[in-house]
Formats: C-alpha cells, structure tokens, sequence
C-alpha cells in the first residue's frame, strides 16, 4: 500500500535543510547515533519519515523525489540522514531498483500507521467528515442531564458518525472543571461561574427545579408551601461538596432546612424510591417529564426564588472553529431541542 502524498508544502519548505549546500564544502554535522529501542524523536526530523514511506513505496528515489516535491538530490540527502539516524543502508541498489533491508521493513508498517493518523488528525481540524472521522470527543454532563440527553445524542452520533468516540463524563468524577483539553466540552446547569472571553456557551434550554412525590402522596393535592417543604423529608442524590448542583445553590440560597432521610450517589434510584415511599426529591422539571410516568408521579412548582435555570453548553474559544467540534455542538443542541419534544408528546397538558 502507498501512503499519499503528505503536506508537500511543509517538505518543500524543508528542502533547505535536506539538500547539499552551495559553495565551499563544509563539514556535515555530526549526527548523535540512538539504538533503534531508545531513539528520541526530538532529534530527528518527521519529514524524514515522509521520504521514507516515498522510498519504500516507489524503490526509486527520483520516482520518490516527484512524489514528495523534492529534487532527487535532495531526497538522496534525505535518505543519508536516514541512514545516519539507524545506522542502517535502509535501501540498497538492486538490479530492479532499491531494495529494503530488513530494518526498513520492519520500520515500514509503524511508520505509515503513524503518518496516516497524522494525516487524519489533520484533516479532521480542516475539513472534519463525520462518515470516516476516527476522532474521540469528552463531554461532561451534571447528573441528571446524562439520562435526559446522552442517549439521543448517542443516537444521532451513531447514525452520522459511526467511527466517532464519545466519552461521557460527571464534572463530578472529573478530575477538574477546566475546558482546555482539545475537543473537550462541557454542559453546565445553571448559575455556571464566570469563565471569562476565553470561553463560551449557548443555551441548550430553560428548566427549573420542582418537588417530586408520587401522585397519591398526602401533600400531592395541596398547595405547597414553605412550612410544608420543611415538614417532608427527602431523598438526595450526592455530589462532591467542590462542585455544587443547582439545588445546593437552590437550598442555600433559600435557608430550607431539608430532613434528608436518604443519601445515594445514583439518580437511578430516584424515581423507584418516590413512587414507594412518602420521600420527596427536588429534580428538574424536564427530566421528571422525561422519565417519570405521571400517573405515578406528580410534580409541583417550588415556593422559592430562583428555581429556574438554563441548561447550557460551554466550550473554550480555541474549539470555536474546529469543524468537528462544531459538528458536536450542533448535535448536542439537536438532542436539546429533542429533549423539549419528546417531553411536551409525554405531558400534552403542560
């Protein structure tokens, strides 16, 4: 298999470095030997790499000179830098052209590997193609969101990018809240701090935090009030105290003393515990729509200030123009949009 041409451009501008130099001889730079098992890549030029793949594929160097946009002298240059970098001849003269030794095939597979995902990874910044990307994208999600939206964005993800890789984090277990990494978004629930120019965000949609009871709960048919919101008790899904949901806010910013009568980590546990006991939850508005049956479950607005949100994305500006991470905020704000939907077949009363 021959690799295609990589970035002739960049080998160009490298023809300097790789051909002979005018006028007066001068003595070659010693080059530091490596054993093939320790070999660092800071001393060795990647273009060297791309004449390699050429070589191996045409067994000529003028054929490979014209493949990469090198004179043959140039390349020959190259393929001496090459030969100094392994300590090995790499190619030798034979009756139908240049022949591998067995070093060069043994470097041949690593090195093509390598300079096709280079090749990939470029393209996918440049011109990003969800049939064929190969790329993985980490998002965060705060607890609930997971359920409401992962599964439709899975969905879509599949349909038009099979060969993409999410990874679905809980700032929670993230190892911090910082969106620097390539590729990397975050979906944050309401009062997100103040991030600065260096970031930015779009609202996905508007929310808000009500009781959850089941529908013949003693409280279910009255209005509910502060003195009532204090006398229940209540299950609580737990997060680390460093990053606080928007009930923590909710709760502190209000001074309701809540009766916690149960603590779990897994929101998955939320619902059966309601429907069977006279616990309460405070949950968003959407997710309870989503995943609860209302003839099990009622919800009531809270008697608090503040109780709305918006669920948002957020990512750092140096993504902003990334096509594939374009592509993702799209689809995430599709499964956004999805979520609203799907909730109003569910509930046609409101």
């Amino acid at each position: 298999m021959s690799f295609p041409a990589v970035a002739p451009a960049v080998i160009r501008r490298e023809a300097r470095n790789l051909a002979p130099a005018k006028g007066p001889a001068r003595a070659a730079p010693s080059v530091v030997q490596l054993s093939y098992q320790r070999m660092n890549l800071r001393t060795i030029d990647l273009n060297l790499f791309v004449i390699f793949e050429a070589l191996m594929a045409e067994r000529s160097v003028k054929r490979a000179a014209q493949k990469v946009g090198l004179s043959p002298s140039a390349l020959s240059h190259g393929l001496g830098r090459l030969r100094a970098v392994f300590n090995d001849d790499l190619f030798l003269r034979g009756a139908d052209g240049l022949v591998p030794t067995r070093r060069a095939l043994d470097l041949i597979d690593p090195v093509r590997g390598g300079l096709k995902q280079i090749q990939h990874a470029l393209a996918d910044h440049v011109r990003f193609d969800p049939q064929t990307s190969q790329r993985a994208f980490k998002i965060q999600f705060h607890g609930y969101l997971t359920g409401a939206l992962v599964p439709g964005l899975c969905a879509r993800a599949r349909e038009q990018a099979p060969g993409v890789k999410l990874i679905v984090e809980d700032p929670s277990t993230a190892a911090d809240m910082e969106l620097d990494d390539p590729g990397n978004i975050q979906i944050r629930i309401g009062s997100a701090p103040a991030l600065g120019e260096d970031y930015k965000r779009d609202p996905l949609f508007e929310d808000r935090l009500v009781l959850a009871l089941r529908r013949d709960h003693p409280v279910a048919g009255r209005p509910l009030t502060l003195d009532t919101l204090c006398d229940l008790s209540y299950i609580e899904v737990l997060t680390p105290s460093r990053h606080p949901t928007k009930i923590d806010d909710l709760v502190r910013q209000s001074g309701l003393d809540r009766r916690i009568a149960l603590e779990t980590p897994h929101p998955s546990l939320v619902v059966p515990i309601i429907s069977q006991t006279d616990l309460g939850a405070f949950l968003p508005e959407q997710w309870v729509r989503l995943h609860c049956n209302p003839e099990r479950i009622v919800i009531l607005p809270l008697p608090l200030p503040e109780s709305s949100f918006t669920v948002e994305q957020v990512w750092h500006v140096r993504n902003d123009r990334d096509p594939g991470h374009r592509w993702l905020r799209n689809l995430i704000a599709e499964a956004g949009k999805a979520v609203l939907a799907a909730t109003a077949r569910r509930n046609p009363a409101g």
